[in-house]
Order: C-alpha cells, then sequence, then structure tokens
C-alpha cells in the first residue's frame, strides 16, 4: 500500500467583507496536513510525508505574519481558487489607451471619491492635458450618490492622431481571388463557374493613382506630441501594352487582353485558351500572357505563362510558372515534384505533394497532404485540413486541422518572409551596381562638363557621346531612386505584413510543430479549437488561447473603381 502523502497549507478566510483596509487580517494558513502511511509487502511502513508547503501564491499587497496574511493596502480581496492566487486590488486604477490620448478611471473603494483623489491619480500617471473636468464632477457625484464602484469611466482625451494616408493604387480589376466553395443543390460545387479570368478592352481605364495626404498632429494626454507619418507616394510602371496620363496618375489598356500587376509594374497581355485537356500535341507553353485550360494538365509538362494560369480540371506532377495569379479547378497530385510559383493568389480545390511558393493568398478547399507551402500572403484553409510538410507564411494562417490523428509530422513557422533575403540581396545589388556605373561615367565625362572650351572642340561623335552619356545618368538617377524606394517598400512590408500567429478553427494534432520568431514547440497532445497560437516574446515559448470567431480571415482586396 502506498502512502499518501500530506497535502500542502491552503488559504482560510477570515472575513466575509469584498473590500479590506490596510492591516486588517484577511485569513490564515491551514495548519499542516498529516498524510496517511503505507506498508510494503514485508510489512514494513512506508511512512507518508506532512507538508507545511503553501500551496498557493501570494503577492506583495499581502504580508504573511505568524500565519496570518495582513493586507498591506485598501483594496477588493480576490482570492483565485482554481489558479491558487491571493491578492488585494487597489481601490483605484487608472488606464490608459494604447496611444495614451484617453484615460480610464477605476475606483472601487467606499471613501468617497473627491477630486483630490483623482487629482491624486492623475499626478501619479503624468496626465497634463485633456482633463475632463466635467466627467470628472459626474463621476464624483454619482459615486458619492450610489457607493457603487466606478468602473473604466473616461477622465481624460487629447487630440488624436489623424494618420497619414499615403498614396495607393486602385485598380478595375480583382487583384485577389474570390472562390466560392457553396455547393448546388446535388451537393457538388461548380468550380468552373470560379473561374477568375479578367478582361479589359482597348482604352479602358484599368488603374489610377492616388496622392498621399499628410496626417494631423495629435497629442497625448501626458502632453507629449505625436506627429504623423511622412507620406509616401505609390510607385506603378507601364511595362506593356499600357499608357498613362500626362499627369502619371491614370492608367489605360493599349490593347484588349488580360491585366497583370506585378511587383509594382502593370501590363496588358494576351490570353491563351486550350480547349479540353493539355496533350502532347500541344506540348509544355511559355507564354507572354494568360494560359487557360479548359481540362487537364498531366504529369511532366511546364506552363509558364507571364500573366495568369487558370486549370479548369486536374493537374499532375508539373511545374505551374505564373507572373499573376494560379487557380485549379480540381486537385494538383506533385507527387514531390510538382511545383506552383505565382505572384498573385493560388485558389486549388486540394493538393497533394505539392511544392509552392506564391506571393498572394493560398485558398484551399478540402486538403494539404505533405506539401511545402512558402506564402507572403495569407493561407486560407477555414473549412480544410493541413496534414504534414511544412508552411512558410509571413502574413497570416487560418486552418481547420493541422496534423493527423496517425501523428504525421507537420511544422507550420508564421511571420516568415522567404523571398526576403534574395529580394533584399537583388536590389542591394543593383543599388551597388548603378552606383559604380554613375561614378564611371562621371570620371570620363566630368571634366570635360566642367570645361566648356573641351565641349566645344570635340568631333560631333564624340559631343553625341557626352550627351548621350548625360541622359544615362539622368536614367541611371531614376531607376536608384526607384529601386532606393523598393528597398524601402520590401522592409516596410516585411514589417507591416508580419504575423506571428495560427489561427485553428479545429484540432491540433500531436506531431505538430510551430516555430514562431525564436520559440519551437512541438505539441504531444492533441487540442480542440477555435485556438490562437501565437508567441509568448517574454517567456520566449510558444502560447495558445482562445480567439473570436469574428476574427476569421478576410483576405485583403484591392479597391475599385467604385470607390472613387
Amino acid at each position: 500500500k502506498l502512502p499518501q502523502h500530506g497535502v500542502g497549507r491552503i488559504f482560510i478566510k477570515g472575513t466575509d467583507s469584498e473590500f479590506v483596509k490596510t492591516g486588517e487580517i484577511l485569513g490564515r494558513l491551514s495548519p499542516p496536513q498529516p498524510g496517511v502511511n503505507g506498508s510494503n509487502l514485508f510489512g514494513q511502513d512506508l511512512l507518508a510525508t506532512i507538508s507545511s508547503e503553501i500551496v498557493f501564491s501570494y503577492d506583495e499587497t499581502i504580508l504573511l505574519k505568524d500565519d496570518n496574511f495582513i493586507a498591506c493596502r485598501d483594496g477588493k480581496l480576490i482570492y483565485d481558487e482554481v489558479n491558487k492566487t491571493l491578492t488585494v486590488n487597489a481601490p483605484y486604477s487608472f488606464e490608459m489607451s494604447e496611444d495614451k490620448t484617453e484615460g480610464y478611471l477605476t475606483y472601487i473603494d467606499r471613501i468617497p471619491l473627491t477630486k483630490e483623489i483623482i487629482s491624486k491619480i492623475l499626478s501619479e500617471n503624468n496626465v497634463v492635458f485633456g482633463v475632463l473636468e466635467d466627467q470628472i464632477k459626474e463621476v464624483i457625484r454619482a459615486h458619492q450618490e450610489t457607493k457603487k464602484p466606478i468602473k473604466k469611466h473616461l477622465i481624460a482625451k487629447g487630440i488624436p492622431l489623424e494618420e497619414t494616408k499615403h498614396g495607393r493604387i486602385i485598380f478595375n480589376f480583382e487583384q485577389n481571388i474570390k472562390r466560392n466553395f457553396d455547393e448546388n443543390k446535388s451537393g457538388k460545387v461548380d468550380h468552373k463557374s470560379n473561374n477568375t479570368i479578367q478582361n479589359v478592352k482597348k482604352d479602358d481605364r484599368i488603374a489610377i493613382i492616388k496622392k498621399p495626404v499628410l496626417g494631423k498632429q495629435g497629442r497625448n494626454i501626458q502632453g507629449a506630441f505625436i506627429s504623423p507619418a511622412e507620406p509616401r507616394d505609390a510607385v506603378l510602371r507601364c511595362v506593356k501594352n499600357v499608357r498613362v496620363s500626362e499627369n502619371q496618375l491614370e492608367f489605360f489598356a493599349e490593347k484588349e487582353g488580360s491585366p497583370v500587376y506585378k511587383h509594382g509594374t502593370i501590363s496588358v497581355v494576351d490570353l491563351m485558351v486550350i480547349n479540353g485537356n493539355l496533350s502532347l500535341a500541344t506540348g509544355n507553353i511559355e507564354f507572354e500572357g494568360s494560359v487557360y485550360v479548359e481540362g487537364d494538365v498531366g504529369s511532366d509538362y511546364i506552363i509558364k505563362a507571364e500573366g495568369d494560369i487558370t486549370i479548369g480540371g486536374s493537374v499532375g506532377s508539373s511545374t505551374l510558372i505564373a507572373g499573376g495569379k494560379i487557380q485549379i479547378g480540381q486537385g494538383f497530385n506533385g507527387r514531390g515534384i510538382g511545383k506552383a510559383e505565382c505572384v498573385g493568389d493560388l485558389s486549388i480545390k486540394f493538393m497533394k505533394e505539392v511544392n509552392v511558393n506564391c506571393e498572394g493568398n493560398v485558398i484551399v478547399e478540402t486538403e494539404a497532404l505533405n506539401c511545402n507551402l512558402n506564402i507572403l500572403g495569407q493561407l486560407l484553409m477555414e473549412k480544410s485540413n493541413l496534414i504534414g510538410g511544412e508552411v512558410n507564411c509571413l502574413s497570416g494562417i487560418f486552418v481547420n486541422e493541422i496534423g493527423s490523428s496517425l501523428g504525421l509530422k507537420t511544422r507550420v513557422n508564421p511571420g516568415i518572409n522567404y523571398l526576403f533575403s534574395s529580394r533584399k540581396t537583388t536590389l542591394e545589388k543593383r543599388i551597388e551596381e548603378i552606383k559604380n556605373k554613375t561614378l564611371e561615367i562621371n570620371n570620363i565625362i566630368g571634366p570635360i562638363l566642367k570645361d566648356k572650351t573641351k565641349l566645344a572642340v570635340l568631333q560631333p561623335e564624340k559631343r553625341q557621346r557626352v550627351i548621350d552619356m548625360v541622359n544615362e545618368l539622368k536614367t541611371l538617377k531614376a531607376e536608384s531612386d526607384t529601386t532606393q524606394q523598393d528597398l524601402i517598400r520590401l522592409f516596410e512590408e516585411n514589417k507591416s505584413n508580419k504575423v506571428n500567429e495560427v489561427v485553428v478553427y479545429g484540432k491540433v494534432y500531436p506531431g505538430s510543430t510551430f516555430k514562431i520568431g525564436y520559440s519551437t514547440k512541438e505539441f504531444k497532445t492533441e487540442l480542440a479549437g477555435p485556438i490562437l497560437i501565437t508567441e509568448d516574446i517574454e517567456n520566449r515559448t510558444v502560447r495558445m488561447g482562445p480567439i473570436k470567431m469574428r476574427n476569421r480571415p478576410t483576405p485583403s482586396t484591392n479597391q475599385n473603381m467604385d470607390d472613387d
């Protein structure tokens, strides 16, 4: 018979009052608890311990003296039996909004609230601006009449910052796939009706640039001024079959075709339509436009399109590379070698053993099995399951279930920009190349331009060469400015889009591993959702907690012309 060891000492409440005063005895510790001895097979006693351990925690608001707990301040006594904690809440608190432009008073003392008490609270919190005298008079009157606690009453309000509106691009064609997974009366999803092939006509206005608007300065209740961010211009460059207005703000199609936006550029490209399945008669496709295959794409094919790729049926172990979006009506069975790369969104019914590099959102209807997914946008699988493989996703992960009951290893890494390092290196390299080329040209034409007599005696062909070099310098300067802006934008987008969290609506199965920031955690037991999995920065670990269902994903979409 095993011994039953003594339990620790616990808090025994000694007052029925909810509010306590400084020096008041709140309760005492229970006496040490003896256990019950056991015995072994030879009849010998197995001695139990007597525990004098205190099995709950208390903070600096409470003093333990001679087994009695004494309040160290006035306030509300709170004993949390679930978490085994004991504290005396302050009789008042003052909370500020995140930007410190609003201040809220909570007061739970039985002593009547006065202006002197509020002045003391404001002074303790360095509130020197925006004090609401009328609100303070009202809260004092209410407390003196009712004696009821005051909870989060606004007593100070500064001047909120009016944020800068940065320049932005507004398109009249969709940049994000809005895929409909609703079933018809027969229980099937009509994937053909989900195709997002878009077409514009010659002279259609396809985009405009909105100029930035500088925000207005604010001031918080501690007196500090809050300055708006410096406005940034939106940059959009024409590449193919697009013209821009004289004011450089409106963009028009030069021909009928499919509009494509990528990496700050806009084009209108042709559309290739393959009736039925992609076959040996057609072979691989490399097309300076968008490609639409009505049927299936089997294995060992390569489709490269400057614009979008749309597949009405399914895809085998082939390679799809799109400068725009990729949409697949059915599934993609990559067998470990199949690959999808796109600048826009990727939308698909299901995928198995596929390698994905996507700069937009990835939208999956039913399942992603043993896939390697690199995503700059969001992974949207609210009604589908992520099983096996690995995900690196920058802007947010929303999944029904992660892993499987068989314990299939699944790695999930939110807040990761798979392109950041390589793109940063490319931009920095180009800036350095422009700098060296500029220096080289200046060394050649600098002495000539300084001495006009040297320029005058040059032969016509050499003089023209100097003029060409001057024009080249202007071009290099413009490219340098644009590349610098692209580099700044890269850092800002990486910072602003990073979402170090995962939302799971269904289950997380054992064998699922999350690497968030500097923390990694493999789950050994099954978790039921809905839950939010994120990083506990302070304790350098991964933590999880409940989520509000209203926080379900809404992929960012570009505005259309109706916004004007």
